[in-house]
């Protein structure tokens, strides 16, 4: 029988190669992909996974740091800022740590994408995760590269800049239909005002069509006239990541939990699942993951314990397969 130490551990070494695979797709050097990205990769959301959920690998940390002193301004220090405090997403004193190392070795523009996380209290040193590691720049990253369908943000951000444009354009492209303000602000992560009025400057031009609903406007483009921007190949998919990882938090707050209880009683046990578990759906939901913990209500005591720890090994190996991570579902735009 599987414990929940063990489905941690799991889950940890699944995450971890998850975040490896897409920071070398995006142009972290010195290693290859396990398996495909089968999406377009947020880098800002990355990042915050990467302090959450990488803090157990020093070699992930220093050629994440070794990226971000290359690579660094081609993120957006606003909207990092906005989907930290928005979601609670990242470690803030990873962030913290991260930023004092990068002021340290590389002055300038990379240690400015984390200031907002800095504190009236002095910032930690890395050594507090990782001891001695001394985290050597060896500056092997390289930009991303516009032709792979993971990096086809960063295109669109060297053509529009780093800003909400970037991330509208780019959904409306790949979404494949019409969307509202508020769902395109959750599915990139800006404040519904800036996208509302990104969306109105946009239509001015003519190349976005405008759908008046009863209660809101519906914006798209014609997927058609724009399909010379694509790289050949594979198409670029876009997948709200965010919610994804706020979720994988909750499976490891609840499996924290659960082996803590690891003597109390079933009934117990699926108190503590009863209090997790809806936010970890609806944050499954809002990652097009319809379906994913959705455990029936009618489930009591063992059962429950056992439904979760199914789910959870079925999340795991979603997430070492990658493709079942995209599972179509309820579009939450429509």
């Amino acid at each position: 029988m599987t414990s929940f130490h063990e489905l941690k551990r799991s889950l940890s070494d699944a995450l971890t190669q998850f975040l490896w695979d897409q920071w070398v797709s995006i142009g972290v050097a010195g290693a290859t992909r396990s398996r495909p990205v089968p999406f377009v990769v947020d880098p800002e959301v990355l990042l915050l996974a990467t302090t959450r959920f990488g803090l157990g690998d020093a070699r992930l940390f220093g050629e994440a740091l070794d990226w971000l002193a290359v690579n660094g301004k081609l993120l957006g220090a606003q909207r990092l800022k906005s989907l930290h405090l928005g979601s609670g997403l990242g470690d803030v004193r990873a962030l913290q740590a991260m930023d004092r190392h990068l002021a340290e070795v590389v002055p300038g523009i990379p240690s400015k994408l984390l200031s907002f996380a800095t504190g009236p209290s002095p910032s930690p040193s890395l050594s507090e995760w990782f001891g001695k590691s001394t985290f050597e720049l060896r500056g092997l990253s390289r930009r991303p590269d516009p032709g792979e369908p993971e990096a086809f943000l960063f295109k669109m951000r060297s053509f529009f800049g780093i800003n909400a444009r970037a991330e509208v354009f780019s959904w409306l492209l790949l979404a494949g239909h019409a969307g509202h303000p508020a769902g395109i602000a959750r599915e990139t992560g800006w404040g519904a005002k800036t996208i509302q009025v990104v969306l109105n400057e946009m239509a001015e031009s003519g190349l976005v069509s405008v759908m008046e609903g009863e209660r809101e406007k519906r914006f798209r483009i014609p997927q058609g006239d724009w399909k010379f921007l694509l790289p050949q190949g594979r198409r670029p998919v876009w997948w709200c990541q965010a919610p994804f990882y706020e979720a994988c938090s909750g499976i490891v707050q609840l499996l924290d939990e659960l082996e803590a209880a690891a003597s109390a009683s079933e009934a117990a046990k699926a108190v503590k699942i009863r209090g997790i578990l809806p936010g970890v759906t609806k944050d499954f939901v809002l990652a097009k993951q319809s379906g994913r913990f959705e455990i029936p209500a009618s489930l009591r005591g063992a059962e429950l314990v056992e439904a979760v720890k199914n789910e959870t090994l079925r999340l795991i190996n979603d997430i070492n397969d990658r493709g079942g991570l995209i599972i179509p579902g309820e579009n939450l735009l429509r």
